[in-house]
């Protein structure tokens, strides 16, 4: 009898484990094949000269001198302390680089008068050659970036003085701090991270979006020598290459084995509070009965193939045929995480929505580079003949739109002209939100 119950409890425990990790077996099938492919997808990757670890992605040490990490932190600490006092003055430079408003010099003169502290600290900043911050990189996907913010800021700061400089006369002393606020934007982009390379991008595209409408303000900068010399200086287009380097090295160094992390990656689960009702996936379920190693090295595997394949990708020369290449491999991969309930595309899933608007950045900065220039030679025509001209051949000049290989937009309207790139999409939108351009008056895009 006692032989009997024994068998039957035997058989109560062992059946349910047998299950357990039959069903562990069958969910984990796909993260093993994964893991399989982990060493040959880090000799492809190292055979690229791609950074496997954080730290030889970053930037190298400069010399304190010549970094401008500190006073970037001291206008964080600055802009904590006087948030109320400078939050006024901020709204109106905001307001400044905003196209169709308009804001009378004396307001403009009070508001950056109130900035001062502030000005001052960015232009220290600015006036350094290069800008390396110290992080704490142990846990890539919590660190936070409170210099970006106050970087925007000190870019709008820069353009105000600058702005106000140019309604004054001193168009070389305005000139002078719209090259600051460039440079801030190269500060920006100075870390191996999506994030830092958008900051930068966005902060040129503020200084061209500025200098034009300094130049509708005042039509007779279209003709400054100096200006236009300023607005058409060549510069690097974002670097990509850059941008991506720290992405894998951050991918390596995910840990399943941390919980937050994990939760984050497989879609949480019952303790956070979904309805115990809901009937979980199947990356839910993996989550509990997966081993976190071979998550880990699933995870990696998918992040050394798609980084590498990036890499490939990046050696092109024209940033067009860059930015098709990356498109088409987020949407492959994306279409492989779609496919079923794998968790090793899931950290890649992360960014893959991201990654076509990033490799974007390179051809929408050309184009908005040849939109600038072009602004300033529609206006500079205009003064010297009495009337927008009928199309930009006679300009003389190169109207490529670098998104379509067909003449950039341009159209005379009422009260003006429309003149805009098609954008990523291609389409003629009709200066809508996908169509980057600027107009004379200055205004924001369509709605579409």
């Amino acid at each position: 009898m006692k032989k009997g119950k024994l068998i039957g409890c035997g058989i109560f425990v062992l059946v349910p484990l047998l299950l357990l990790f039959g069903v562990r077996a069958y969910l984990s099938r796909d993260l093993r094949a994964a893991a399989g492919e982990y060493d040959q997808a880090v000799a492809a990757a190292t055979k690229a000269g791609l950074a496997l670890k954080i730290e030889d992605a970053l930037p190298k040490p400069v010399p304190e001198a010549e970094n401008a990490s500190r006073e970037y932190r001291a206008l964080v600490a600055y802009d904590n302390e006087n948030r109320k006092a400078l939050a006024d003055a901020l709204k109106v430079l905001a307001d400044l680089a905003g196209p169709g408003k308009n804001v009378p010099t004396t307001e403009l003169r009070t508001a950056l008068r109130k900035a001062g502290p502030f000005l001052a600290i960015a232009r220290r900043a600015a006036n350094k050659p290069y800008c390396v911050f110290e992080r704490d990189w142990s846990k890539p996907y919590a660190v936070m970036f409170p210099e970006y913010a106050v970087m925007k800021q000190a870019g709008r700061v820069l353009i105000a003085s600058g702005w106000l400089a140019v309604r004054e006369g001193r168009v070389s002393d305005g000139l002078t701090d719209l090259g600051l606020a460039m440079k801030v934007s190269r500060h920006a982009a100075t870390e191996p991270t999506i994030i830092s390379l958008l900051v930068g991008s966005a902060l040129e595209a503020m200084v061209l979006s500025a200098a034009t409408q300094m130049a509708a303000e005042r039509p007779a900068l279209a003709s400054n020598q100096e200006f236009r010399t300023f607005v058409g200086q060549p510069r690097p287009l974002p670097d990509l290459k850059n941008a991506f380097a720290g992405e894998l090295a951050f991918a390596l160094s995910i840990d399943m084995g941390d919980a937050e992390i994990s939760k984050m990656l497989t879609g949480g689960g019952p303790d956070d509070g979904a309805p115990s009702v809901d009937r979980p996936t199947g990356d839910q379920m993996m989550r509990y009965v997966a081993d976190p190693g071979t998550l880990n090295r699933a995870m990696q595997t998918r992040a050394l193939q798609f980084w590498t394949a990036a890499s490939a990708a990046l050696e092109g020369s024209d940033p067009l045929t860059v930015y098709r290449a990356i498109s088409d491999l987020s949407a492959e991969y994306g279409r492989r995480e779609a496919r079923g309930d794998n968790l090793s595309y899931r950290l890649l899933g992360i960014l893959l929505p991201s990654l076509e608007g990033v490799a974007a950045q390179p051809v929408t900065m050309q184009a908005q580079r040849k939109l600038a220039g072009l602004y300033l030679d529609v206006l500079a025509f205009r003064s010297a003949n009495g009337g927008w001209p009928l199309d930009l051949s006679k300009l003389r000049t190169n109207a490529t739109d670098p998104w379509s290989g067909r003449p950039l937009i341009y159209k005379v309207t009422a009260d003006g002209f429309d003149l805009y790139s098609v954008g990523p999409n291609q389409a003629d939108d009709a200066g809508g939100p996908d169509d980057r351009g600027f107009f004379f008056p200055p205004r924001s895009p369509r709605s579409p």
